[in-house]
């Protein structure tokens, strides 16, 4: 849904009510950008992107140092996703003071079954899964077709900095 998004927030403040042609090319470029290269690693870094500078912006709150383990697949494309994502961390430190040095590196030294986070991220991530297939109106409640930017402002935005 964020390429949705990105996709009609120039033009438009919300979206329209059918936005299935929308997702089914979005779907299908995510697809072709798997299916068509033999290294996943664009991919790979792509779907990151969002979370890795999610959880950089919101550890910066607390001046919180942190590392993304990400459980290795092949070899050499970790080191490839690695090298993308550290890129990303040297954008995010030149944009924001907040965040300079605090996100130290991905690391796909250690396999989920001998890493627990990555064990416990696992069942959070099924369980949340299979939660989300039995309740599927949780996946739109309290949600508008309003598109969210920089620039929006919210009924319910809520805005502080906390410091420890």
């Amino acid at each position: 849904m964020e390429h949705v998004r990105d996709a009609v927030m120039e033009k438009h403040d919300t979206l329209r009510d059918d936005t299935a042609q929308l997702y089914r090319e979005a779907v299908e470029e995510v697809r072709r950008m798997y299916y068509t290269k033999v290294e996943k690693s664009e991919l790979l870094s792509s779907l990151l992107t969002l979370p890795v500078s999610a959880w950089a912006n919101m550890l910066s709150s607390f001046d919180s140092p942190f590392r993304v383990i990400y459980d290795p697949r092949e070899r050499q494309e970790d080191v490839s996703v690695k090298e993308k994502i550290e890129g990303l961390s040297d954008v995010m430190a030149r944009m924001s003071l907040h965040i300079r040095g605090l996100f130290r590196g991905l690391d796909a030294s250690s396999a989920s079954e001998k890493e627990l986070g990555l064990q416990l991220a696992d069942l959070i991530a099924g369980e949340t899964r299979e939660f989300l297939a039995a309740f599927q109106e949780m996946m739109s409640h309290g949600s508008t077709r309003n598109i969210i930017s920089q620039g929006s402002e919210e009924e319910y935005e809520a805005i502080d900095v906390m410091r420890l």
